[in-house]
């Protein structure tokens, strides 16, 4: 669980970046708006305490790791290879593929993934540290944050594809575009399996 915060401490700075490359890239103003919104949600607006970015830095607090410690934490290989690719397909993939990158393959996978990784938390946090039972539910926040604003992002996205699609920037042909849409989740996905195998593999190198 600690690794997977360390790592997400650069994925949660890197997300608003991949909406802000489709942002640029979608002409439809309602879908563009969705997208900016999205991605001001991310970094805290209108409330900062949502920010996801800085609920993770709290849950690393939790943890009773400092801020000098992280601002050392490094990326592993894959983290950085996850980032740059999500950055560079999210910039140059058709749109319908960018699209499903993220609002089908991130985002939808967010509650499932948060969950599993918030409830080991707390009970490897009880079973480990000497954390009091309050501070490690308080530290829930960057799980539950996540949780709650990507369900809704997933129903978003799946209105930021349909006016795309509307105004003829995705494909017109609905199972070509459908096909596009499926090859960035896929991409997201198979990305997201060799970032959570490395920090598998990290973790057991230390035990």
């Amino acid at each position: 669980v600690k690794t997977w915060s360390e790592q997400m401490f650069h994925g949660s700075l890197a997300f608003p970046q991949y909406v802000g490359n489709l942002v640029a890239r979608v002409n439809n103003h309602a879908a563009g708006r969705l997208l900016a919104i999205n991605a001001a949600v991310e970094r805290g607006y209108p409330d900062e305490s949502r920010s996801h970015f800085l609920l993770n830095i709290d849950l690393l607090h939790a943890m009773e790791l400092n801020d000098k410690y992280i601002l050392g934490i490094a990326p592993l290989p894959q983290s950085k290879k996850y980032i740059k690719e999500h950055l560079e397909y999210t910039r140059t993939a058709p749109l319908a593929c960018a699209i499903g990158c993220l609002g089908i393959g991130i985002e939808a996978l967010t509650t499932h993934e948060f969950s599993l990784i918030g409830n080991a938390f707390v009970q490897t946090a009880k079973q480990h540290t000497a954390l009091s039972a309050g501070k490690i539910y308080q530290s829930q926040g960057y799980f539950t944050e996540n949780i709650m604003a990507d369900s809704q992002h997933t129903t978003e996205f799946k209105e930021i594809a349909y006016l795309a699609w509307k105004s003829g920037e995705l494909p017109s042909d609905l199972e070509e575009c459908m096909q596009e849409l499926a090859a960035g989740t896929k991409h997201s996905l198979d990305l997201r399996q060799k970032f959570f195998a490395e920090i598998y593999q990290n973790v057991t190198e230390m035990i």
